[in-house]
This record gives structure tokens, C-alpha cells and sequence, in this order.
């Protein structure tokens, strides 16, 4: 048994690592190279940077405004998570309190939002957000993200951490007079600090990552460009010079990168914590 047990640790160890390094070539390959002139680039595109060359940052600031464009991402991001949070912890509640019929339907139902493409939906959407008269506004997108897979997946999360949150809680705050909001708000919500932090994490990288739902509904003008949309745009127009498409993605990753090293704990925890019940 204990033979079995380490060749298949070990077959697990090389495949985690062979799966790291698959991840860890092109985010080395776009650090390194955004660091270096174009010349230094295609003699060498695999080896450190022997100087540091900050020129290709100046470049991609004169080309393109930073500034707005790290501000329509941030909003995006930052209100359609809230959004995303608030519902999801509110869904899960009561699903993983209460298992009645109808929200094992309901939980089937979620499940059923992870499955279907989100491609699959954009002409329907487009025509509900024309007929509410908010396409092509920034309350569109919010609401698009607020009933994307992202809510389903985070919904999930919350049901499998509330479980391991002990139901003596909610009696308590009964017991005490608090309703059900109150008892939500105040006594569950904080309890789930952890998960909150794996869904903000989850949630942010795929809002801030995704390109086809701004590009459709806002459809990326200068003044509604996202991240994703200034790297296809500074692409399209700078095919040969690789050092400033690495430059502009390193950009495009550093503040989920810098919200990953933050919350890395809370990530950590509260995918751990809701896989094990008691």
C-alpha cells in the first residue's frame, strides 16, 4: 500500500510540476522581455534582461492613456465583485441551510449556469440590455457580470463553506431576537471572511481578464477601453514589436497580481476550509 501510495504521489509531484512550468515559461518569457530593448529581445528572448531597459514603459504611456484605462477596469471589477459577492453569499445561505426541493432544484439550476458558454447567451443579453435601454452603459455590464457562471461558481463556494459554519450560531442569534438579515449580516457574513477572499480573488481575475463581454457591450471606444481591449487594440497595431505587447501585459497582470499577494491567505484558507465539514 505504501508503494502505491508514493508512485502515485510521485506521478502527482511531476505532474504539478510540469504543469507549473507550463504557466511559469510565458509569464518568465513576458517579464523578461519587457525589460529589454527589441534588439536584446530577438537575440536572446529566454535569458535575463543584462540591463534594465524602462524604455518600453515610457513607449506604451505615450501610446496609450494608462490612466483611463486602469480606471475603467477598476470600476468594472470592483463593482461587479461586490455585486457578485453580495448575491452569491445571499443565495448560498439559504440553500446550504435549508434542503428543501426546491433548492436542490435551484442548486441543480446553478450548476446548469456553470455549464452553458457564456458566448451562447450574448445575442439574447444584447437584446434584454437594448429593450431596459442599457446597452452599451456601464450598468449593463454590471448586471451582465452579476448573472454570469462567475455568480454560479462563487455561490458554490459559499455553500460548501456555510456547511462548516455550526447551525448553533444561527439559533443564538434567534434566540436574541435577531431576524433573518440581521442573523445573515451580522452574525454569518463575517464568519465567511475567508471564502470572501478566495470569491474576490476568483472573481476579480476573471472580470478583469475577460475581453468579449466589454468589447460587445461597450464596444471599445476610447473612453470605455478595458485592459483586455487596450492589449487587443496595442497588439493590432504593434504586431512586430513583442517587447511592448510583453510591456503592456505586465501592466494588464500587476494589479491582480498585487490583489493576489494581499489576500494570498484568505485565498488559501477559504478554499481549504470549505472542503472539509465539522
Amino acid at each position: 500500500m505504501k508503494k502505491k501510495f508514493f508512485k502515485k504521489s510521485n506521478f502527482l509531484n511531476i505532474f504539478v510540476t510540469i504543469l507549473a512550468a507550463l504557466y511559469a515559461v510565458p509569464m518568465y518569457t513576458a517579464v523578461v522581455n519587457a525589460f529589454k530593448s527589441y534588439k536584446d529581445m530577438t537575440l536572446s528572448p529566454f535569458t535575463p534582461p543584462t540591463k534594465i531597459y524602462l524604455d518600453n514603459f515610457i513607449e506604451v504611456m505615450n501610446k496609450i492613456n494608462l490612466f483611463v484605462i486602469y480606471r475603467n477596469s477598476l470600476l468594472i471589477t470592483s463593482v461587479s465583485v461586490v455585486l457578485v459577492v453580495i448575491l452569491s453569499a445571499m443565495a448560498a445561505y439559504p440553500l446550504a441551510r435549508y434542503t428543501t426541493r426546491l433548492n436542490k432544484f435551484v442548486s441543480k439550476f446553478f450548476i446548469v449556469g456553470l455549464m452553458i458558454p457564456s458566448g451562447l447567451s450574448i445575442i439574447s443579453l444584447i437584446k434584454l440590455l437594448m429593450i431596459l435601454k442599457i446597452s452599451g452603459t456601464y450598468l449593463g455590464l454590471f448586471l451582465t457580470y452579476a448573472g454570469s457562471a462567475w455568480i454560479c461558481l462563487v455561490i458554490f463556494m459559499y455553500v460548501g463553506f456555510i456547511k462548516t459554519v455550526p447551525k448553533q450560531l444561527d439559533e443564538s442569534a434567534y434566540i436574541d431576537g435577531a431576524g433573518y438579515f440581521r442573523t445573515f449580516w451580522q452574525i454569518i457574513f463575517p464568519v465567511l471572511k475567508p471564502c470572501t477572499g478566495s470569491a474576490i480573488i476568483i472573481a476579480s481575475m476573471g472580470i478583469w481578464n475577460d475581453f468579449l463581454t466589454p468589447f460587445i457591450l461597450l464596444g471599445g471606444g476610447d473612453n470605455a477601453k478595458t485592459i483586455t481591449l487596450a492589449i487587443y487594440n496595442f497588439a493590432g497595431k504593434y504586431t512586430s514589436r513583442f517587447n511592448l505587447i510583453f510591456t503592456v501585459m505586465l501592466l494588464s497582470a500587476t494589479p491582480i497580481i498585487i490583489l493576489f499577494i494581499l489576500m494570498q491567505k484568505q485565498f488559501i484558507k477559504g478554499l481549504t476550509s470549505g472542503s472539509v465539514k465539522g
